[in-house]
């Protein structure tokens, strides 16, 4: 019993907006340093998109698909496994 009076606590002071830690928007009083928001815009800008021939619309799930196809490294391949234990 007496755990769940805690959970209660809890769930009052949660839906109250008193937690007295910082859980970001749950208690924004609560944060004494508040971290970036991750967001379209500061994950990848649209200078970056561009570099790679991308619209602004471009997420980085595109940049990082666009990377082997626009990088020439001038590595060539000289063997590959094909099966267990052999080159071809």
């Amino acid at each position: 019993m007496r755990d769940a009076l805690h959970y209660d606590a809890f769930a009052q002071a949660l839906i109250n907006r008193e937690l007295p830690i910082g859980l970001g928007p749950l208690n924004p009083a609560g944060v004494q340093t508040a971290g970036m928001d991750l967001n379209k815009k500061n994950l990848l800008k649209d200078a970056t998109a561009a570099l790679y021939g991308l619209p602004a619309t471009a997420v980085p799930d595109d940049v990082l698909a666009a990377i082997p196809k626009g990088v020439n490294t001038g590595w060539k391949l000289l063997q590959s496994y094909l099966t267990a234990g052999t080159y071809n």
